[in-house]
């Protein structure tokens, strides 16, 4: 994973707002798929250099994500 940022990193050009919200409800979607077949199990891992412009539906969604196979990790980097 560690590998894949590194590599990346150099063709990206991070700016604001930062919004979870679209993320996680597309793996949201995603999960509910793989919870209706018995398969799998997603882990998301979001790595961000900003405060979480839409904090509150973030926290919304999150709470709706305990009845699914995800779980949510959140990595800030940088200063803010």
């Amino acid at each position: 994973m560690l590998e894949t940022y590194r590599s990346s990193l150099p063709n990206l050009s991070l700016a604001g707002p930062t919004l979870f919200a679209p993320l996680l409800s597309e793996a949201m979607k995603v999960c509910s798929a793989m919870k209706q077949q018995c398969k799998d199990y997603m882990i998301l891992l979001i790595m961000t250099d900003g405060i979480i412009h839409d904090k509150d539906e973030v926290k919304n969604l999150l709470v709706k994500c305990a009845t699914l196979p995800l779980s949510v990790i959140i990595i800030g980097i940088g200063n803010n």
